[in-house]
Parts: C-alpha cells; sequence; structure tokens
C-alpha cells in the first residue's frame, strides 16, 4: 500500500474548523486518510482538468461538501510526490476555487505537471 504525505492548505484548515454538523468532519477525515493511503474512487468522476493546462484536481465528495485536492511535488532532497488538499467547500462555492486553481496551474511546466502524473512507487519521481 502506498502512502502520500498529506499536506493542508491554510484555507483547508479554516474551512474543516466551520464544518457543520460536527460528524462531517470524521467523514472528512476518513475520506482523506483513505486518499493518502492510495485510494481512488471507483465509478465516479472526481477529476477536475485545468482548462490551461493539463494538471488535474479532484474533487470527492463528503456529505454536502467537496474535498478539493491534487498530486503535487515537494523536494526533499529529490522530488517526491504529495497529496495536496486545497479546501473543502459547499459544490456552489468549488468553481470560484477551481477558477483560481487553474490561474495557478497555469505557471506549472508541462515536466512539473507529467511528474505530477506519473504512478510512482513510494511517491518518488526520477
Amino acid at each position: 500500500m502506498e502512502i502520500f504525505q498529506v499536506v493542508f492548505s491554510e484555507n483547508f484548515r479554516k474551512s474543516f474548523q466551520k464544518l457543520y454538523p460536527s460528524n462531517v468532519k470524521n467523514l472528512a477525515i476518513n475520506v482523506l486518510l483513505k486518499l493518502a493511503s492510495g485510494w481512488r474512487p471507483k465509478n465516479i468522476n472526481v477529476d477536475w482538468k485545468c482548462e490551461s493546462s493539463s494538471y488535474i484536481v479532484k474533487q470527492i465528495k463528503v456529505s454536502k461538501y467537496y474535498v478539493v485536492c491534487s498530486i503535487d511535488l515537494v523536494k526533499d532532497p529529490v522530488y517526491v510526490q504529495i497529496f495536496k488538499v486545497w479546501d473543502i467547500l459547499p459544490m456552489k462555492e468549488t468553481a470560484k476555487l477551481l477558477k483560481r486553481l487553474d490561474s495557478i496551474f497555469a505557471m506549472y511546466t508541462d515536466d512539473f505537471i507529467d511528474r505530477c502524473n506519473e504512478k510512482l512507487c513510494e511517491g518518488y519521481a526520477n
């Protein structure tokens, strides 16, 4: 089983604190633990492809919210894939976040995106 390092954005931290009802936090934690262990939803279209690049963002439903996340890279000392959790929002608010993320990902190089999209063992890229 592959384990990803999980990195949470400040937006996610703020949104997570506001989740209601409280059992939604437990549902979100369970989904995040499964995602970190390499699980991906089957037969559900969770991928959103950016307009400005080939970067892929995942939106996973948790109760009435969506966890918005992606595979990203950090250099440690070689490139390592991480699981970046951008936010958890109601569906009506995800479009604005996705548009903002699209402008960020437009600055990523094709090589960087290719490394993010590689299926790796132990999370390491060459």
